[in-house]
């Protein structure tokens, strides 16, 4: 549940901060990654965690704008300050 709560938090600043530059892909579980289903189901660092996980996708690097948006500078800063904003979300520091 706790992994769930911090998705939906992560999820959601990213979706905002990174509005029309990247493709929103959701949230998914381990089950719905192809990495996750030739796994069994959970990914590496996830199956025995006592806190929440969250793994971030943040491009598809065989996408050239995807590529060219993860190499810029100003990409890079949008990225991290949106998984920080979600972060934040999830322990409760912002809303």
């Amino acid at each position: 549940e706790g992994s769930r709560r911090a998705a939906a938090a992560v999820h959601g600043a990213m979706a905002e901060g990174l509005s029309g530059a990247l493709e929103d892909n959701g949230v998914r579980t381990d089950n719905q990654t192809k990495v996750g289903r030739e796994q069994g189901g959970a990914l590496t660092g996830s199956i025995f965690s006592e806190v929440p996980v969250v793994t971030v996708e943040m491009v598809v690097l065989s996408d050239a704008g995807d590529a060219e948006f993860i190499k810029a500078e100003e990409g890079q800063r949008r990225m991290a300050e949106a998984i920080a904003e979600g972060v934040a979300r999830f322990l409760g520091t912002k809303k």
